[in-house]
This record gives structure tokens, sequence and C-alpha cells, in this order.
């Protein structure tokens, strides 16, 4: 019979965790790229860390969500930076009476409209 202790289990979830980080950071980085930024190794690492602890915060849990939650943050905000995310965006991702894949959708739903409207004031 096969035995997988504590120690196993926890080293499993670090090692998942250290390869979730490495795969967000190569799409953070993509992002900003995108937007015409780059971001030292320091930044993305910022950027990943801030995402992954609000994820958690907004009782985001699977990595899709995490990932997906990040770049629209850093697509549609420009990142996670000192202001806090806006009010009707955390409230949308916190229902937790909806499934979070219509959470996320409503979430990049809002924030292409918030975008949308910003560029139709500048005109």
């Amino acid at each position: 019979m096969l035995i997988i202790r504590q120690a196993q289990i926890e080293a499993f979830q670090e090692q998942r965790l250290r390869q979730f980080r490495r795969r967000l950071s190569t799409d953070v980085e993509a992002a900003f790229a995108g937007r015409g930024v780059r971001l030292s190794p320091e930044s993305v690492d910022r950027q990943v860390n801030v995402a992954i602890r609000q994820a958690a915060s907004l009782r985001l849990t699977r990595e899709c969500d995490v990932a997906r939650f990040a770049l629209m943050v850093c697509r549609f905000l420009g990142g996670f930076g000192e202001a806090p995310l806006p009010d009707i965006l955390t409230g949308i991702l916190r229902s937790d009476h909806v499934d979070p894949d219509v959470r996320m959708t409503r979430a990049e739903n809002w924030l292409r409209q918030m975008v949308h409207r910003k560029r139709r004031r500048r005109k």
C-alpha cells in the first residue's frame, strides 16, 4: 500500500504554486508588453503576489480564476497599484451565490464598458 505523508503533500503543493507563479508571471509580463510597458522582474513579481493575495480575498480559488483576474486588472486597470480596486468590481467578484465563471465574465464585461466609456469621454 502506498502511503503519502503530509510533508510530501506540502512539497507537491509548493511545487505546484511555484509553477503557477511562473506561468502567471509570463502572462502578466505579456499583458503589460501588449500595452507597450516593459516591467522589471521585481515589478512582475509584485504584480503576481498582489494578484494572488487579492484573488484570495475575493474568494477566487481556482488557478484559472486567479489568472483571469490578474490579467483583467493588468489589461484594463494598468495593474495592481496603490489604489484599491473599484467597489463595483469587487462587489461583482464577491458574489458568492454566483458561479465563478459567471462572476469573472461579469467583471470582464464591466471593465470593458468602463474602459470604453473613458475612451468616449476623451474624444
